[in-house]
């Protein structure tokens, strides 16, 4: 008995003996297939499982990329530790703030202690110092306590001035410069306000100043010569640690600025030597600066 086969079963016969041949026939196909699914490349002719495989390799490689996105980016728990240490810093931060604010105070007060102890001493020397006059250009045969009373006795006519003790703190060309210490202040503010009478002689007389008002007169007497040569005709004359200028009287407070009745003297200056510049006539480092240069 004869069996009589399909059309479509010997179609697909036929197909799969043409497939087959060409398989067989055409290895370097085969070959160049293998190679392109090695490669990732997908062809046409794929079969259900290449493709399958294909799509999971996609998915592991999507998934491996959203892990390595997620690891990125910071969870509610970062955040939180963030915030947490955030909340540190600014507790120190506030405490280095108290802590700075009460050294700024601490370095305030010590600053105020240090100057209020430098005028309590700088107010001792004087005291100290307001019972001595400087006397100059005295033969050094009469620089003893009896020949200096003399000369404020008898030349000055300033009956019971007291001497108690006399200290030469110079000698050049035969003539010497002393320190007389008196029994009071009020003897030695005396002998200052007469000096005048030794005019005509080469004896003169003036305060024992403390080194800070010896440096204010030194600036003073360079101010004085600065000014003269502006202006001749303004008469102007240093009086211990003090100026007078066209009749104005100015001296130099505690931060070096020149005063003229307890305000800045600077434009008093200027509307007497008639100057309109914003330059100040007065710089006192300036003016110690060119009171120390050897003089010509």
């Amino acid at each position: 008995m004869s069996v009589r086969r399909s059309p479509i079963n010997a179609t697909n016969n036929d197909t799969a003996a043409n497939i087959t041949q060409t398989a067989v026939s055409t290895p370097t196909s085969a070959m160049q297939h293998q190679e392109k699914r090695k490669r990732g490349e997908v062809s046409p002719d794929l079969s259900l499982n290449d493709l399958l495989q294909a799509i999971n390799k996609l998915g592991e490689s999507v998934d491996k990329k959203m892990e390595n996105l997620y690891k990125a980016v910071a969870t509610k728990e970062d955040i939180s530790d963030i915030k947490e240490q955030m909340g540190g810093f600014s507790e120190k931060i506030e405490t280095l703030q108290k802590e700075n604010f009460m050294l700024k105070a601490e370095i305030d007060k010590l600053r105020a202690d240090r100057y209020a102890d430098r005028k309590e001493v700088t107010r001792l020397v004087d005291q100290t110092k307001a019972k001595n006059v400087i006397v100059r250009g005295l033969q050094k045969v009469s620089a003893t306590t009896g020949e200096v009373e003399k000369i404020f006795t008898e030349k000055m006519m300033l009956p019971n001035i007291q001497v108690r003790d006399t200290k030469i703190i110079y000698e050049r060309n035969n003539l010497v410069g002393l320190v007389a210490e008196l029994e009071t202040a009020s003897m030695a503010e005396k002998i200052v306000k007469n000096g005048k009478v030794l005019a005509g002689t080469k004896i003169y007389v003036e305060r024992d100043l403390s080194a800070q008002k010896q440096e204010y007169k030194s600036v003073l007497l360079q101010l004085k010569k600065e000014l003269t040569q502006r202006d001749r005709n303004i008469k102007i004359f240093v009086k211990n640690d003090s100026i007078n200028i066209g009749g104005k009287w100015m001296h130099i407070n505690d931060t070096k600025d020149i005063i003229h009745k307890g305000m800045p003297a600077d434009p008093v200056l200027k509307e007497l030597y008639g100057v309109n510049t914003s330059e100040s006539l007065f710089i006192y480092e300036q003016l110690l600066n060119k009171s120390k240069e050897p003089k010509n």
